[in-house]
Order: structure tokens, then sequence, then C-alpha cells
């Protein structure tokens, strides 16, 4: 246990030092530039097993568990979203206006996840390319990187539908058969913090741009994924009770998702620098040892 609370309290300390709140500003300013083209790539791969219908669905259903109460606002911003951005891409015609269309809608959508790499390697303390060759080359690898998150995210998301589906249904027949409903609700929540453990594991291992071990990943991976759940009642309430949205007008929607990104940015960085707090720990631990 003093061992826990030893890598914690370093976690902290490289959270502040890093200036973690400051990453989580430009993340999620980044998340609202990116926000139109993420949600049609990730929605275009889930379009394959699935209708667009079902994803969109899908989708603000999430957004409206993630957020809790007081989310309605940021469902019919993310509605409308959702038909413009489709409606924008979709009346695009020949050859080469579909193409740079495609490029741009890439590029547009890993803006969040390169700066989330950005975040991640500044909380790891790796250091930025002095070359200009290396510049470029990191630049190509940093896009090829965040398009291919890009496609994981919409992939988990698949399964996550996929798995809320099952539930769905699954939980019928056993309400049918008198299994409570409390108990459902906490399986629901147990496989869905499995999921998120596991998905902030693989993030953690190959988002940084160094080598990280998946020893290193599980606690950091595990005690993020318990905050973003306790996160999503604590801001659904606060903003259920804040008035926030009626307080910034028809800016409220905006400012209500902006609050839930800084959250679950801070949340993100702070499971990073638990992972490298591991890494230490165990490198001290190691040299300490071999003395």
């Amino acid at each position: 246990m003093r061992r826990f609370f030893r890598v914690v309290s370093k976690a902290a300390v490289l959270w502040q030092t890093h200036n973690a709140p400051r990453l989580g500003a430009a993340l999620a300013f980044y998340t609202v530039l990116s926000l139109a083209p993420l949600l049609i790539v990730a929605v275009g791969v889930m379009s394959l097993f699935l209708s667009r219908a079902e994803v969109q669905q899908g989708v603000l259903e999430q957004v409206a568990l993630a957020l809790g109460p007081g989310s309605t606002g940021v469902v019919g911003v993310l509605r409308d979203l959702f038909t413009n951005a489709f409606s924008a891409y979709q009346t695009s015609t020949g050859i080469i206006n579909v193409v740079i269309g495609s490029v741009a809608l890439l590029f547009g959508a890993s803006l969040v996840l390169v700066e989330l790499r950005a975040a991640a390697n500044i909380l790891w303390g790796v250091e930025a390319a002095t070359s200009r060759r290396q510049g470029v080359v990191n630049f190509i690898q940093d896009r090829a990187i965040s398009v291919g998150l890009v496609l994981v995210i919409g992939i988990v998301f698949l399964a996550t539908l996929t798995l809320s589906t099952f539930l769905s249904a699954g939980g019928e027949y056993l309400r049918n058969h008198w299994v409570p409903a409390a108990f459902l609700g906490l399986l629901e929540t147990a496989l869905g913090f499995v999921l998120m453990t596991l998905f902030l594991a693989v993030l953690y291992k190959y988002l940084p741009a160094t080598r990280v071990r998946w020893r290193d990943v599980w606690m950091g991976s595990t005690v993020t994924a318990l905050l973003f759940i306790l996160g999503r009642w604590l801001l659904g309430a606060y903003i259920a009770e804040s008035a926030l949205s009626s307080a910034y007008g028809a800016a409220g929607s905006l400012v209500v998702f902006l609050l839930w990104v800084y959250y679950s940015a801070q949340m993100f960085f702070f499971g990073v620098a638990l992972c490298r707090a591991v890494r230490d720990t165990r490198s001290v631990q190691a040299v300490v040892s071999s003395a």
C-alpha cells in the first residue's frame, strides 16, 4: 500500500510539473476543431458493420450516458453536427474532390490525437526532434499513428455498441426471469470498466514515442478507468445542478462539452503520469537491488 501511494504521489508531481492543466485546455480546443471529421471517420468504420442511423444513435446514447444529467443540449448539438458533416462530405463530386476531401478528413480527424500524443510525450519526458529530417519523419509518423488510432477508436466503439445491444437483449431476458435490475446495471458497469481499462492500456503503451512495457500501464489504465466512471456521475450532477448551460445561453452546450473533454483530459494525463511513475519506481528498485 505504501508503494501505491508513493507512485501516486510521484505521478501527481509529474502531472503538475509538466503543466497538465494547460495541456488539457489545448486538447479541448483541438477536440472541438477535429470533432466533425473524427466522427465521420469513426462512424465510417462502424458503418461497415451497422447502419449509419444505428451508429449515430449509439454514439448519442453513449455521450448522454457519459455526461449524465444535463446532456440534452450537447446531444442535440452532436446530432446536428452528424447531419451537417455527413451532408457536406457526401456532396463532394469528382475524383479530385473526393480524394482532397478524404485527405482533409483524415488530417482533421488526426488533430486531436496528434495533440494527445504530444502531451503524452511531454509527460514521459520524450525529447522533440532536433533536425529537420527527424521533424518530417516524426510528423508523418504522428499522422499515421493518429489515423490508425482513429480507426481503432471506431472498432472499440463498435465493440461497445455490440456489447450494449447484447446486454440490452440479455437484460430483458434476465429481467423476465426475476434477475434484479441492480445486478444487471452493475454487470454492465463492470464490463464497461473492463473494456475501458483495456482500451486505455493500449493507448498508454503505444501512444508515447518511447518504449513502454505492458506491466507499466495496468495501474494507470485501471485508475484512469475508475476516475472516468466516478467523474461521469460527479460531472453530470454538477452540470445538472449548476445551470451551466443556461448561464452561457446559446454557447452553453459547447461550454458543457469543453468541460467534459477537459476533465477527461486531466484524468487521461494523470494516467500517463502514473505509467511513468510506475516505470521510474521499478527502475529505482532495480538499481537498489543490484547495488
